[in-house]
């Protein structure tokens, strides 16, 4: 479940570039979408949010993401 929504979180990252904007389309708190982000980061061992971004399309995992 979790695993799910880090998906759901990583995918509406990618498309709409700030934790914000995340967390007013999935009706969560910014810090929480925020934590997401940070926890998704140390997972990918990557240092920023375009790091993130690369890695997810370098590594193909954006193809992962489209199938939520």
């Amino acid at each position: 479940r979790e695993r799910a929504r880090e998906k759901e979180v990583l995918f509406w990252f990618i498309r709409l570039d700030s934790a914000k904007a995340v967390a007013f389309k999935l009706h969560k708190s910014h810090h929480t979408i925020y934590d997401t982000i940070e926890r998704l980061k140390k997972k990918l061992k990557v240092n920023n949010n375009n790091e993130l971004r690369e890695k997810v399309f370098d590594t193909g995992l954006i193809y992962e993401l489209l199938n939520l």
